[in-house]
């Protein structure tokens, strides 16, 4: 287990205080997910988290190609989720997760 410490707090490194994190941002976030989880409030909550942010086009030109990008963005919304605490990364709250899914609906190609 990573650690970090902050001031005279103890913050341990690990899936459940990334998910912490989310948790007052992710309830707030607008539909272009625009959202800041840096020093996010609690004390279970991990002060230094962030999104990853993937800018995918509206429309793909090529079908192959567009339905490759679709699949790999639905595996990393389910089955994928399943390795990211193994990889350090917190999986992403269920709300997220829902929005992105609506969101990949709407590329076309």
């Amino acid at each position: 287990m990573y650690s970090a410490t902050l001031g005279s707090l103890f913050f341990p490194f690990f899936c459940n205080a990334s998910r912490t994190s989310f948790s007052r941002p992710v309830q707030a976030m607008p539909k272009d997910f625009r959202v800041s989880i840096t020093n996010p409030p609690g004390k279970e909550a991990y002060p230094i988290a962030s999104f990853t942010w993937l800018l995918i086009p509206e429309e793909i030109a090529d079908p192959e190609k567009g339905k490759a990008i679709v699949g790999f963005l639905n595996w990393m919304l389910s089955e994928g989720q399943h390795l990211a605490p193994a990889l350090k990364y917190a999986p992403l709250p269920p709300e997220v997760v829902k929005m992105e899914t609506t969101a990949i609906g709407q590329i076309q190609y």
